[in-house]
């Protein structure tokens, strides 16, 4: 758990996802230390822009209604979707900083989670991951070891990320051991990632360097 500033700088930290026990676990998670804000919301309509609750300070907002079901995948990836939802920034007068995109008659959950008035930085850091071996009958699969954001107000700058890739080539779960995509919850985005990747053409003796990815002055 990462809550405080920190500077890798150029440490040189390696990541064998060859075998793990859990595929999904993050590797670190950047995290708020306010607590949840309770608010009181039963009804959203499409592009409100005002509700009654007054939060005592700006607080991300996660509205949910469990009873009704979006994003519904078919196919080789099929699933059962997930709650309708909307996630916004609420101010202290109540203002709602974007328009809601779904009409909810009913509202299951709530989470308010306060934006930090201090930025925190991550900085630094040379990552070396060794990409994972699964095998996949069926399809593909998601990994998640990455670093992922649950405070607002929070900058990643310099971190360098190197993926090897050892035969067979064709790993069908190599990206997304990556941190090519460093996911964001619960949390306002100020600004998108900005990332910058190379690829060499041909592999180089036994292994294979897959992907560069830097991440550059990123802020959420």
């Amino acid at each position: 758990m990462i809550t405080t500033d920190t500077d890798w700088n150029t440490s040189r930290l390696t990541v064998d996802d060859t075998e793990v026990e859990d595929h999904k676990a993050s590797l670190f998670e950047v995290r708020s230390l306010l607590a949840p804000v309770d608010l009181q919301i039963d009804r959203l309509t499409r592009d409100q822009k005002q509700v009654d609750a007054r939060p005592e300070q700006d607080c991300h907002v996660l509205v949910e209604n469990d009873s009704r079901r979006v994003y519904i995948r078919r196919g080789l990836n099929q699933n059962n979707g997930s709650p309708q939802h909307d996630c916004f920034v609420l101010r202290r007068d109540g203002s709602i900083d974007s328009p809601i995109d779904w009409q909810y008659d009913e509202i299951t959950r709530v989470d308010a989670r306060p934006i930090e008035d201090t930025r925190l930085f991550l900085r630094g850091g040379i990552f070396t991951t060794f990409a994972n071996c699964m095998k996949q009958e069926l399809g593909y699969n998601y990994w998640s070891r990455n670093i992922v954001i649950s405070r607002s107000n929070t900058e990643v700058d310099g971190l360098t990320h190197y993926v090897v890739v050892r035969p067979p080539w064709d790993i069908p779960s190599l990206v997304s051991s990556a941190f090519a995509s460093v996911p964001i919850s619960r949390c306002a985005t100020a600004s998108p990632p900005v990332i910058r990747s190379t690829r060499p053409s041909a592999p180089r003796e036994s292994r294979l360097v897959w992907a560069l990815m830097i991440i550059t002055r990123t802020t959420w």
